[in-house]
């Protein structure tokens, strides 16, 4: 009998001692409030992503043992509120972040290259790429990378030493893709030296797409899938906020499954402000900042009834980022502004307060 309550004994003790491992949240390492943010990168409302001034990279959102987001403490954040920041890299050299549906990447000081990828056993957390890179984009399987000399290409998660070149003179690129089954896309822009937007579909080069745009310094893009309330079916809809070289932000919302010369025609484009230092496109509407900290807007509002043109709606801002779901602004301070979906709250928040509905 002794022995059978010694067993018993030992056997939930053992038990309490892997629970207590399993699901205590003392072990993640949150961001401290005095590690301040130098950029951020969402993923529609699944997560948000941080660089740290020291170099560091968390996340928070709605994360699961599928969609993890490079954390492998989805049990212990159970335990936590989700507007928590959470450590997923501590190398203290990270630049930068880049969250796609899939997972994400990592580009350090020393231009290497670390990817996590979502349902994955091997890359489930940061895991060393390959090196030489300023900028990185997980789509599926491929990682499509920049160079500092301007080589743009891609390689396999499998065979990282091997890239596909798909253009040269290239100082920017943004891939928009889902691997959704039921509405799956992927769309490459890259911007060359010589502020020329070439438009093409994912995995296509330079050399081989006639359709881009001239005299752009900067632009940005968000895409997603949905249905407004005027529409007779989802659609692929495609955000795109252009800078030119006078300070003039011009604006694109469209559908994916367009033809990609109407993507590349300025003629349906509207100008949407001057003076303008660098801007995002947000779902609907593109985000304006000027160099004293001001932030405009053109387009509607999170709730698709509010319209903005050209409206200056916030001051002392110093960066802005977004996604197919949110808007999100840096100030000066060092504190964050939230818009349209909020991964962290699970709620919307609308840009123009109080919003009646």
């Amino acid at each position: 009998m002794k022995r059978l309550i010694i067993i018993i004994s030992s056997v939930a003790l053992f038990l309490i001692i892997f629970l207590c491992i399993l699901f205590d949240p003392m072990r993640l390492f949150l961001m401290p409030n005095n590690e301040e943010i130098t950029l951020l990168s969402a993923q529609g409302g699944q997560a948000v992503a941080a660089v740290s001034e020291i170099g560091n990279v968390y996340i928070k959102g709605s994360l699961s043992q599928r969609i993890n987001y490079g954390t492998d403490l989805v049990r212990q954040l159970y335990n936590l509120i989700s507007d928590s920041f959470v450590r997923i890299y501590d190398k203290n050299d990270a630049v930068s972040v880049n969250l796609s549906n899939t997972g994400g990447c990592i580009v350090t000081e020393q231009s290497d290259v670390y990817v996590f990828v979502n349902d994955s056993v091997k890359n489930k957390t940061p895991t060393y790429l390959c090196s030489g890179y300023i900028k990185a984009y997980l789509a599926g399987d491929d990682v499509y990378l920049l160079r500092s000399d301007g080589t743009f290409g891609a390689v396999n998660l499998e065979n990282p030493t091997e890239i596909t070149v798909l253009g040269r003179d290239v100082v920017d690129f943004d891939i928009e893709y889902s691997d959704s089954e039921s509405f799956p896309y992927g769309i490459c822009f890259a911007l060359t030296k010589d502020h020329r937007l070439f438009v093409m579909k994912i995995g296509e080069t330079l050399d081989s797409t006639g359709n881009y745009i001239d005299d752009v310094v900067e632009f940005d893009v968000v895409s997603f899938v949905a249905q407004w309330c005027m529409d007779d079916h989802a659609k692929k809809h495609v955000v795109i906020s252009l800078l030119n070289s006078k300070g003039q932000a011009f604006w694109y919302d469209g559908d994916l499954d367009e033809n990609y010369s109407k993507i590349a025609d300025m003629k349906n484009y509207v100008l949407a402000g001057s003076n303008v230092s660098c801007l995002v496109s947000y779902p609907v509407g593109v985000a304006m900042l000027n160099n004293t900290g001001q932030v405009s807007l053109y387009g509607n509002d999170f709730g698709n009834e509010d319209y903005m043109s050209g409206d200056i709606l916030f001051d002392d801002v110093k960066g802005l980022f977004s996604s197919g779901r949110n808007l999100m602004m840096l100030y000066q301070n060092g504190e964050i502004d939230y818009f349209g979906f909020d991964v962290g709250k699970g709620s919307t928040r609308y840009i123009k307060q109080p919003y009646w509905h």
